[in-house]
């Protein structure tokens, strides 16, 4: 299956890791580029494809699961601050890095620093794959355009 050569390459590759997730529903990989000296890991996704439905629901999973707990889809703060409109306020790959690598964001960049001193709360590492916090990605695009109607807006690579 394509998740156990995902995780055999992950393991052979140190510094610069380029890596294929599911083929969107026209066939056009995404593609995740990782680098370590980038202030999370993820450097750059290609996010130019149509939704991908099965990413989609997968990631609802997760969000039922690990994050509705602290997080809500709309724009009301629980624990942590809402999900509505967030792609169209951070790019794909800050909401990535947040995802996977929360210690090191909040370390480093100053807006999750801003939003830790704001919500007194640091969100918990939840060991997340790269595969898994796309899912979530790929949910927060989906959920923007159903509760902002647009998705994507922004064009700041934090």
């Amino acid at each position: 299956m394509k998740t156990i050569a995902f995780y055999i390459t992950l393991l052979g590759i140190s510094s610069l890791l380029a890596c294929s997730v599911p083929p969107s529903e026209n066939n056009q990989e995404q593609q995740i580029e990782k680098d370590t000296t980038v202030k999370g890991n993820v450097a750059y996704l290609d996010i130019s494809g149509p939704l991908n439905a099965s990413l989609i629901e997968e990631g609802k999973i997760i969000f039922e699961k690990r994050c509705d707990n602290c997080h809500r889809n709309d724009s009301i703060q629980l624990v942590g601050p809402g999900w509505a409109g967030i792609t169209n306020r951070r790019s794909p790959e800050w909401i990535m890095n947040m995802i996977l690598n929360v210690s090191i964001m909040v370390e480093r960049d100053s807006i999750a620093h801003k939003l830790l001193s704001e919500n007194d709360v640091k969100m918990p590492d939840q060991n997340l794959s790269v595969d898994k916090a796309r899912a979530i990605l790929e949910f927060m695009r989906a959920n923007d355009l159903k509760t902002v109607g647009t998705k994507d807006e922004a064009d700041l690579k934090e």
